[in-house]
C-alpha cells in the first residue's frame, strides 16, 4: 500500500534486482532460453547468440536459429529424450548436440533443460534451459584419453614389469609383464602384498630379502627411492629363478603421505645367463692355455720317463726283483700320458687327424663298448639316424666324447635305468660357414643336475663324485672335443626328470662315406738310415738308441740347419724323424729340404699337441706322425710301418 501518492519503496528494490538479474544473464558466456511449446516462441539470451556469431539481437527466433544451424543427425537422437519430457514421463533432460556457426565450424553443446509448466494433461508448455559451449571441453578430453590409451599400450607392451603399489603393498594397476612375472592372473595379482609375496626372494649375495629390514623395501620405510636391486625369486610354478633388475621409486601427497610406489622389474635372467657364459668361455681360454702350456712340458717329461724306463727294461732279467718297479713306473707314465690326453681335450689342443666318419656306422661298432660301460642294470638304446649323417673329425675324439657322456649317465644312475642315443640334423642350427649341424643327443632317466650345479659341470676339475673316481675332466674333454671340431654341447637338466646332453657338429660336404684306415703289413727287417731331429737331448739319445738296437744305422741333430747339413752327407736316408717345431725352423720345411737330395725318405713328425693340435694336411702332407708322450716300441713300430709301406711301393 501506498500512502501520499508517494511510490512503494519495494517496487524500487525489485527494479534493481531485476535488472541485476538481467545483466548477469546477458553477460554470461552460456546460452540461456526461454521456450513457450504452445505458442512457439522462444526467447535466446545474447550468450547463445555469441555462440553462433550473431550480433546481439533481441528479435532473434530462437526455434529458426535450431532449424538453421543444428545438425541433421542429432534430431533423431534427442527426439526420444523430448518426448518423454514432453509427456510428462520426465521433469529435465541433458544432452549434448552440435551447432553450426556462422563461420561454418561445429560446436559441441551440452544442453540442460527443465519443465516448468504443464498444462492439465500434464504436457509440457514452457521449457527453460542453458546451453554451454564444450568444444574445447571434448578435444581436451578426446586428447587425453587418446593419450592415455597410447600410455596403456606402451605400458602393456614392455617387456618390463612394472606395477603401481599402495601404501599397504597392494597392486592398484600392473601390466601384463607383471603378471607373466609372478605367474599370476587375475584377483590373485590385486591381491598379492609386494611386502610379503607367497614365494621367496633373495638379492644377487644370495641373501633372502625380507620385509621391513631390507634396504629394497625403503619406499615402504623411511621414504627413500630403492634403485637398480638385483633380485631372484620364484615365479608361481617355475622350477628355475628369475633374475631381476628392480627399481622402487615413492611418489607423495601434497601432506607428505605416501601415495603410491612406482614398481618396475627388468627381467634379465638371459643377461645374466649371457655374462655367466662369457666369463666362462674367458675363463675357459685363460685356463686352456694355462693347460696346452703345462702339457707341453709334462709330455717332454713323460716321454723320457716311459722312454727310459722300457731301455732299462729290455736288459732287465725277466726274473729281476726290479721288474715290478720297473712295470708300476711305467704304468704310472703312460697313467700320465693319458691325463695329458684329457688335458688337450678341454684345452682343444687334443691331437687328431679328422676324417670324414658316418656316425650312425660309428655308433653302431661302438655298442658293445657301449653297453659295457652302462653295466648290467642301465638298458641302451640307440636309434639310427634317418640318412646316413657325415662329421669330419678324429674317430677316437668321437669315440672318447661319446663314452664320456656314456660314463656319466652311468654315474648318474646308481641303481639303474635307461640310456637312448640319438642322431638328427637341426635344421635351426648352422655353423659358422653355414653348414646345417648333426646333433648327437644323449639322455638318460637319472637324478638329473642340481640347478646350482649345472653352471658349473663343464668347468675342468669340477666333479660332484668322489676323488678315486672321477678328476672332473670329463665333461670338460666333451666341450673341448666338440669346440676343437667347430661345434658346441648343451645341457638341458631336471631333478628326478633325468638329463639330455646335445653335441653338434657341422655336417660333412657332399656324400662322402667313411675311409678307413688299411691296416699296415708285416714289417720288414731291412737296415735302414733314420735321421733324427730332436732339441731335447734325452729324447733324442732314447730315440736312437732304441733305432740303434731294431738294428738301423741312426743319425742325431739338434736343429733344422744341422740336420739338412747331415742329409747332404749320407748317399741314403730312408726315414726322417723330426720334432713338429724346431728352435731355427719347422718340421715340414725341414722335410722339403731333405726331399732334394733323398726323394724316397719317409718322414714321421714327433708332434706336441699343446703347439699343433691341427694337423692341415695342406701343410703337412701326406706325412705320419706319432704323439708325445711315446715310448721307444712305439717309436720302433712306426718307423717299421714306414719301410714297410714304403718297400711295398717299390
Amino acid at each position: 500500500m501506498t500512502t501520499g501518492g508517494g511510490r512503494d519503496p519495494s517496487d524500487g528494490q525489485g527494479h534493481v534486482r531485476a535488472q541485476r538479474l538481467h545483466h548477469m544473464l546477458e553477460s554470461s558466456d552460456d546460452g540461456l532460453w526461454d521456450w513457450r511449446l504452445d505458442t512457439g516462441e522462444m526467447f535466446v539470451s545474447r550468450g547463445w547468440q555469441r555462440m553462433l556469431g550473431y550480433a546481439a539481437s533481441p528479435e532473434l527466433d530462437g526455434r529458426a536459429i535450431m532449424r538453421l544451424h543444428g545438425h541433421p543427425d542429432d534430431d533423431a537422437r534427442l527426439r526420444p529424450l523430448f518426448d518423454a519430457v514432453y509427456r510428462g514421463e520426465r521433469d529435465a533432460y541433458q544432452a549434448e548436440l552440435r551447432l553450426r556457426t556462422l563461420a561454418g565450424d561445429w560446436r559441441w553443446i551440452l544442453t540442460r533443460a527443465r519443465v516448468v509448466e504443464r498444462d492439465a494433461d500434464g504436457r509440457a508448455l514452457r521449457l527453460i534451459g542453458v546451453n554451454h559451449d564444450v568444444t574445447d571441453t571434448r578435444r581436451i578430453s578426446r586428447a587425453l584419453r587418446t593419450s592415455e590409451s597410447r600410455l596403456r599400450d606402451t605400458l602393456d607392451g614392455l617387456p618390463i614389469a612394472v606395477a603401481l603399489v599402495g601404501p599397504d603393498g597392494a597392486s592398484l594397476h600392473h601390466n601384463p609383464a607383471f603378471g607373466r612375472l609372478s605367474g599370476l592372473s587375475g584377483d590373485a595379482l590385486y591381491a598379492l602384498d609386494i611386502r610379503a609375496l607367497p614365494w621367496p626372494i633373495f638379492d644377487e649375495s644370495g641373501r633372502r630379502v625380507t620385509f621391513p629390514a631390507h634396504g629394497v623395501f625403503a619406499p615402504w620405510v623411511d621414504g627413500r627411492a630403492s634403485r637398480g636391486v638385483v633380485l631372484a625369486h620364484f615365479p608361481v610354478g617355475a622350477d628355475e629363478p628369475v633374475w631381476t633388475l628392480s627399481d622402487f621409486v615413492p611418489h607423495f601427497g601434497p601432506d607428505h603421505t605416501l601415495r603410491h610406489v612406482v614398481c618396475s622389474f627388468a627381467d634379465i635372467t638371459l643377461l645374466r645367463r649371457i655374462t655367466a657364459g662369457l666369463m666362462r668361455t674367458q675363463r675357459f681360454e685363460g685356463l686352456a692355455h694355462l693347460a696346452g702350456a703345462v702339457a707341453h712340458d709334462f709330455n717332454n717329461l713323460l716321454a723320457t720317463v716311459l722312454g727310459s724306463a722300457e731301455v732299462v727294461g729290455i736288459g732287465l732279467a725277466a726274473d729281476s726283483p726290479f721288474r715290478e718297479d720297473l712295470d708300476r713306473i711305467i704304468a704310472a707314465a703312460q697313467q700320465g700320458a693319458a691325463l695329458t690326453h684329457q688335458l688337450m681335450g678341454y684345452a682343444r689342443r687334443q691331437p687328431g687327424l679328422p676324417r670324414v666318419v658316418d656316425l650312425g656306422a660309428r655308433l653302431e661298432l661302438m655298442r658293445e663298448t657301449l653297453a659295457r660301460l652302462l653295466g648290467r642294470r642301465v638298458a641302451l638304446t640307440i636309434e639310427p639316424p634317418r640318412e646316413p649323417l657325415h662329421v669330419v673329425i678324429d674317430p677316437t675324439q668321437f669315440e672318447q666324447l661319446v663314452s664320456n657322456l656314456i660314463v656319466n649317465a652311468r654315474e648318474a644312475m646308481p641303481d639303474g635305468g635307461q640310456v637312448r642315443i640319438e642322431l638328427d640334423v637341426a635344421p635351426h642350427l648352422s655353423s659358422a660357414d653355414n653348414r646345417p649341424m648333426v646333433v648327437l643327443r644323449i639322455s638318460d632317466d637319472g637324478e638329473g643336475i642340481a640347478s646350482d650345479v649345472l653352471p658349473h659341470i663343464f668347468d675342468p676339475m669340477f666333479t660332484t663324485r668322489r676323488l678315486e673316481t672321477g678328476a672332473g675332466l670329463g665333461l670338460a674333454t666333451c666341450e673341448g672335443i666338440a669346440r676343437q671340431n667347430g661345434g658346441h654341447i648343451a645341457v638341458d637338466s631336471r631333478i628326478g626328470r633325468g638329463t639330455t646332453f646335445e653335441v653338434a657338429l657341422p655336417r660333412a660336404r657332399g656324400d662322402a662315406g667313411e675311409s678307413e684306415d688299411r691296416p699296415p703289413g708285416p714289417p720288414q727287417t731291412e737296415r735302414a738310415v733314420a735321421l733324427v731331429v730332436e732339441t731335447d737331448p734325452h729324447l733324442r739319445a732314447l730315440a736312437c738308441t732304441a733305432l740303434e738296437r731294431r738294428g738301423h744305422r741312426v743319425l742325431m741333430a739338434p736343429t733344422a740347419r744341422t740336420a739338412a747339413a747331415a742329409a747332404t752327407r749320407v748317399d741314403v736316408l730312408s726315414v726322417l724323424i723330426t720334432a713338429d717345431t724346431l728352435p731355427d725352423g719347422d718340421g715340414p720345411t725341414l722335410a722339403r729340404a731333405v726331399a732334394e737330395h733323398h726323394p724316397r725318405a719317409r718322414v714321421l713328425y714327433v708332434s706336441n699337441p699343446a703347439q699343433h693340435p691341427t694337423l692341415d694336411t695342406r701343410v703337412w702332407g701326406d706325412a705320419s706322425f706319432i704323439f708325445r708322450p711315446f715310448g721307444t716300441a712305439e717309436l720302433c713300430a712306426r718307423v717299421d710301418a714306414l719301410l714297410t709301406r714304403a718297400l711295398s711301393r717299390r
